[in-house]
């Protein structure tokens, strides 16, 4: 329970927990790095204007509900 709120419960992740999420996300980087590589120079520099209203978005949903 929550010493500060006893309806509440706290979870923890398990070390095998969280070594499987960061394997989970080695692969998700190798997937992403290869797709990257196939891409023309004019993708890769389209992607890279586009990134500060990609961070403007994700700040935006962050706020939401």
């Amino acid at each position: 329970p929550d010493p500060a709120d006893r309806r509440a419960a706290r979870l923890e992740i398990t070390g095998a927990a969280r070594d499987r999420m960061a394997s989970w996300r080695r692969a998700r980087t190798g997937l992403v790095t290869e797709a990257l590589t196939a891409l023309s120079e004019e993708d890769l520099e389209a992607i890279e204007n586009a990134l500060p209203a990609l961070e403007k978005l994700m700040g935006v949903l962050k706020e939401q509900p």
